[in-house]
């Protein structure tokens, strides 16, 4: 659901993972950021937006509210710039998602 993971901790947040097996795991594991699946944020609805478990329903409207507003994004930073969304939510969905 995520469409990748952007580093190895997220791996964390699965269900019956425990921290134990996560950490006999760890020094094994390699991210390929490169294999992300990201979310045009130019295009995508909000409907779309919230189905990524890092997106909650009120940031996707906010989200493409203020690109229904003001045009299109010229970059994802601008979620950040224009205070759309906190920094927190921020980084933790800037991996998922694209301008172009």
């Amino acid at each position: 659901i995520l469409g990748g993971y952007s580093v190895k901790e997220q791996l964390k947040e699965v269900y019956g993972l425990t921290n134990e097996f996560y950490n006999a795991i760890s020094d094994r594991i390699y991210i390929n950021r490169e294999l992300i699946s990201r979310m045009n944020i130019n295009f995508i609805e909000s409907y779309e937006l919230s189905k990524h478990p890092y997106i909650s329903y009120d940031a996707a409207v906010q989200i493409t509210d203020y690109r229904n507003k003001k045009g299109p994004y010229k970059n994802v930073d601008e979620l950040l710039e224009n205070e759309i969304i906190d920094r927190q939510t921020f980084n933790k969905i800037c991996p998922y998602l694209k301008v172009k």
